[in-house]
């Protein structure tokens, strides 16, 4: 739940935290939302923190907000797998490829003063640099996407139980999950079909990420079609 799109009144945590106010009282809400999260990682957060913090600060309730990362990385880079760029760079980073690294942060730098550079040039070194394997839908494995999520969320689960936490997770909606969609929201759709990287096989990949019944048995809250009819 990063929410770098919004404003701090109108993010997701706050919003809860209205809820929450409204429900049962002050509540004191800490967001640790990260772009690019996944159940995999929200794992290892998760308990890092629990065994860090003091127990007085421990939380009473664990929402987690999921659903897009895990199904987008499934389909692009297999179950459990994190996004391959930012691997690659870590791996340039590791074993000391300075000359990979030099140029990338001089690209980086110089987007923070051209909007031209960073909407063009950037991109194109960032892909030379950091190049992505081609997908291969073949090798698309939704079911194991599907057992990834619900393994991590059994083992949360068991986290929370240990630490005494209520935890809740939140299947997020998704613009492929709803109908119909908003004149803006078709031309969202649209580029995201037509994404080299995405396409229409990745559109149908997270539907149907959604749609298994893998998730009642976890007692998630599928939200995927909050704004189904919304206009």
């Amino acid at each position: 739940m990063e929410n770098t799109e919004t404003t701090d009144h109108l993010t997701i945590a706050n919003t809860w935290a209205k809820i929450f106010n409204d429900a049962i009282g002050a509540t004191h809400i800490k967001n640790f939302g990260t772009g690019g999260f996944f159940s995999s990682y929200e794992l290892i957060k998760f308990q890092k923190l629990l065994r860090e913090v003091p127990e007085d600060e421990r939380p009473t309730i664990a929402i987690f907000y999921d659903g897009y990362n895990d199904a987008l990385f499934g389909f692009q880079y297999g179950p459990g797998s994190f996004q391959k760029d930012i691997t690659l760079k870590l791996q340039a980073l590791v074993e000391h490829q300075n000359v990979k690294i030099g140029l990338y942060a001089i690209s980086k730098t110089l987007s923070q003063y051209s909007r031209v550079w960073d909407r063009t040039a950037a991109r194109l070194v960032e892909r030379l640099l950091f190049p992505l394997p081609e997908p291969n839908p073949e090798a698309v494995d939704l079911d194991g996407a599907v057992r990834m999520y619900t393994r991590n969320v059994r083992i949360i689960r068991a986290t929370c139980q240990v630490f005494q936490v209520r935890c809740l997770f939140v299947l997020q909606p998704l613009i492929v999950t709803k109908e119909p969609l908003t004149p803006l929201e078709r031309d969202i759709f649209n580029k995201m079909e037509a994404h080299p990287r995405f396409g229409a096989e990745g559109t149908h990949f997270v539907r149907e990420f959604y749609k298994q019944k893998h998730f009642s048995s976890q007692r998630a809250v599928d939200q995927s079609d909050t704004t189904k009819h919304e206009q």
